[in-house]
């Protein structure tokens, strides 16, 4: 399960959770909607404290998964720089 859908199926707030495990709540903020992951050394605590609801795998698909995302965003960008950059050859710099 994701911690997302950990606190959406239980209805409890990120305030709480960030309380638990001792994060800031921006951290958790941000990791639920994915722009960050949850930082490794809060793990324990996330499993601890969802009872393993939330495990060691779902964290690790979850970072894969960020890391994925931010790999393709990434390489969008550099796409859209270079087609919107890419010129022509200049014909007199060729010496023609």
């Amino acid at each position: 399960m994701k911690i997302k859908e950990f606190i959406d199926t239980f209805g409890v707030k990120q305030t709480w959770l960030a309380e638990k495990i001792g994060a800031h709540p921006r951290t958790i903020s941000l990791v639920i909607t994915g722009k960050r992951t949850l930082p490794k050394k809060y793990w324990n605590q996330i499993v601890t404290v969802t009872k393993g609801l939330v495990d060691f795998k779902d964290l690790l698909q979850e970072q894969e998964q960020r890391k994925e995302d931010e790999s393709k965003e990434l390489q969008e960008r550099i796409d859209a720089y270079c087609r919107d950059n890419r010129k022509l050859p200049d014909e007199k710099a060729q010496g023609k």
